[in-house]
């Protein structure tokens, strides 16, 4: 079926009408990080435009595809690229030596709780600025050092100029699209779409190469893995959750805030993650959401 000038996706029942430290960390820790794992958001974002492109039912073949896409690539972003965020998150914020299995334990819980809150209300929030101050309360609690101009300083810029940087992108990248297919038949606009799908599973790498290190960082603070295993591990988790729980995200930010058409599926994704991407890689986790909205 040819791809339409636009799409209006309906999340609820997944349609698409076409119209335009050394010492073992206790279990209870284990489950912590890996619920502030499986609670993360983002990935839902890149399944509201991939799912719509393949305009599938929950039973489609096609549904499943995408969810499976989406899962394999961010399993890969957060096992090979999420190093640097896993290292800023384990001993960049608060030394190695300061991170005990009692205070990962409660920082992971609290990202997590606020978290979970926020996804139960529809309402998209950075994993990656609450993990990051939920290590600075803990290390304050504790009496730890806190890295506040190595660090901190470099995260909170990096959080301001995300948004920032990916609304000039954004704009730009889509007018480039809409100029690009203006006039052009529908055998272009269905390669777009097809441009749309790769787009959106880079969206998915981004996010586990920026988002897995949230969750999974303690390990590695606690001398427990290396940062590849405990990228694996986030990344595990984070492909679970693209599989199963949770939807609630994409009508906010599929229906909420504004209704996309092809060309801006397109432009936002790529700035949200070329953004997102270019954050990872220095090694300061960013919002995939606010890089997204």
């Amino acid at each position: 079926m040819a791809i339409k000038d636009h799409f209006n996706v309906s999340i609820g029942d997944m349609q698409l009408k076409s119209h335009k430290k050394t010492s073992r960390l206790p279990m209870g820790s284990d489950m912590e990080a890996l619920w502030s794992g499986f609670a993360e958001q983002q990935v839902l974002s890149s399944l509201q435009v991939l799912v719509s492109e393949v305009r599938a039912r929950e039973t489609d073949p096609k549904s499943i595809t995408a969810t499976i896409l989406i899962a394999i690539f961010a399993m890969l972003g957060a096992t090979f690229e999420s190093h640097n965020v896993v290292a800023t998150v384990g001993t960049g914020i608060i030394r190695g030596e300061d991170m005990t299995p009692l205070g990962a334990m409660t920082m992971m819980f609290t990202a997590a709780v606020v978290t979970a809150a926020n996804t139960w209300t529809k309402w998209p929030v950075s994993t990656s600025q609450l993990a990051c101050f939920s290590v600075v309360g803990s290390a304050l609690a504790m009496g730890a050092p806190v890295f506040w101009g190595t660090t901190i300083i470099f995260l909170c810029v990096t959080w301001v100029a995300t948004p920032i940087v990916a609304a000039i992108l954004g704009y730009v990248f889509t007018h480039l699209t809409d100029w690009i297919m203006k006039g052009r038949s529908q055998r272009a606009e269905k390669f777009l779409g097809y441009f749309l799908v790769v787009g959106c599973c880079y969206a998915a790498y981004t996010l586990g190469a920026n988002n897995t290190g949230n969750a999974v960082g303690v390990f590695f603070g606690l001398k427990l893995t290396t940062e590849m295993q405990a990228g694996f591990i986030g990344g595990i988790v984070i492909a679970v959750r693209a599989l199963t729980l949770g939807r609630p995200i994409l009508e906010k930010v599929g229906k909420g805030i504004v209704q996309l058409d092809l060309n801006m599926g397109v432009g936002a994704k790529v700035a949200q993650s070329i953004t997102a991407h270019t954050c990872a890689f220095m090694g300061y986790p960013t919002s995939m959401n606010q890089a997204l909205i």
